[in-house]
């Protein structure tokens, strides 16, 4: 006889109170702090993008235990049937976990959802109204967390006939464009020869919002999927 105790502890909740200290902080920093402004709205794009893949992992294993609370309701008199429901939902969830081991960012949570829907047609994360500036905070948080440098390179040369080419790609410059579109900056890195102007506080609080606007569409999605799959919706299964 084996006795095994699994002790699980989330962190989102202290990575969405340090969102809020953080912010709380800039404000007391003087209009000379710039380099410590920069360092905090960097901090600031880097917790967002954790709070959301701890959150997304906590309410994709909540929708799974909500899945087996209902199904444990069931009265399963064959011992047989009860013993391979249990090992069904084991074994789904160490497949969950090996999944969310391997994702990075937002991108694969959407065929998990799917495959713990019960309903027809399951509402998609990336139905989200700003997908794209999700997808792109991951991919700023992605160089920063790896503290890379921005490289970019101009080039004028006969083949070029004079003009100047630009150089400038990863994820700072998707960052960059993504920024632009939206018109929350209004120059280029390979122009100011310095990203700074990624980091003021109207872009880190742009981020923060959004992530939180994408947090209410993630609980929404977690709510509808819990509310259609019920004992009295699953009798007949």
């Amino acid at each position: 006889m084996a006795i095994q105790e699994i002790i699980i502890n989330t962190i989102w909740q202290y990575q969405l109170k340090h969102m809020d200290y953080l912010l709380c902080n800039r404000k007391l920093l003087s209009k000379g702090n710039s380099n410590e402004r920069v360092g905090v709205n960097i901090s600031l794009i880097i917790n967002t993008a954790c709070y959301i893949e701890g959150k997304l992992e906590y309410e994709i294993k909540e929708l799974l235990a909500h899945r087996n609370t209902v199904l444990n309701s069931l009265d399963i008199k064959d011992f047989y049937k009860r013993r391979t429901h249990a090992m069904f939902i084991n074994k789904l969830k160490e497949d969950l976990d090996n999944r969310i081991e391997r994702i990075t960012g937002v991108d694969g949570f959407d065929s998990i959802i799917e495959l713990l829907s019960y309903m027809r047609t399951p509402s998609k994360l990336r139905s989200f109204k700003n997908w794209e500036g999700i997808t792109v905070l991951f991919q700023l948080r992605n160089v920063l967390a790896h503290g890379r440098q921005v490289t970019a390179q101009r080039t004028s040369a006969w083949w070029t006939n004079g003009c100047w080419e630009d150089d400038f790609c990863g994820g700072y410059k998707k960052a960059e464009d993504y920024l632009l579109k939206k018109k929350l900056i209004t120059s280029k890195f390979i122009d100011r020869k310095n990203i700074d102007h990624i980091f003021t506080n109207k872009i880190s609080d742009h981020f923060v919002a959004i992530t939180k606007q994408f947090i209410r569409h993630l609980n929404r999605i977690i709510s509808q999927e819990k509310k259609k799959f019920t004992i009295n919706n699953i009798k007949g299964i």
